[in-house]
């Protein structure tokens, strides 16, 4: 408790040192310091705030698409990813040609 009453007298860096790496002190500290922000900075919080789950939520899914491109790639070439002591051995099997389909493509 000592240390939220006089939290206020304290420079920033001063408080950042104190919480550590205390995950509870640090956001008691940021719940009591947001219950003192204006109308417009609680605003520009939540704005920064979805904007950054926003960009997280993209990155997973160009992640996802790629990843699901990769598979049917391998799928239609034939290709065998097996990990192997920190190398990843790629086994290309050749699949027959369906007749009429001789186009060639780079992947």
């Amino acid at each position: 408790m000592y240390f939220f009453k006089h939290a206020e007298g304290s420079t920033f860096a001063e408080i950042e040192h104190l919480i550590g790496s205390d995950v509870i002190i640090r956001r008691a500290f940021e719940a009591i310091d947001q219950a003192a922000w204006t109308e417009e900075e609680l605003n520009t919080y939540e704005h920064i705030t979805k904007t950054r789950f926003d960009n997280l939520a993209v990155e997973q899914q160009k992640i996802e698409d790629a990843e699901i491109r990769v598979k049917n790639i391998q799928a239609k070439i034939g290709v065998l990813l097996l990990p192997f002591n920190h190398w990843t051995i790629a086994f290309v099997i050749i699949k027959p040609i369906i007749k009429g389909n001789f186009s060639c493509r780079h992947l």
